[in-house]
């Protein structure tokens, strides 16, 4: 079983939102800056770890 992570947890969580609210998914850099992180990369390495775990 893949248990998310607490930090990928607010990631699919705020993606599912924007998704919901925009109908398409944020960038790298809206997840970035709405999760605090300091770059965008950040985000992207949390979205790797979200694709991983299926």
């Amino acid at each position: 079983m893949n248990i998310l992570t607490e930090q990928q947890g607010k990631v699919l969580e705020f993606i599912a939102g924007f998704i919901e609210k925009n109908h398409f998914p944020p960038t790298r850099t809206e997840i970035a800056d709405h999760l605090g992180f300091r770059s965008a990369n950040a985000a992207d390495e949390h979205v790797k770890g979200l694709v991983r775990k299926g």
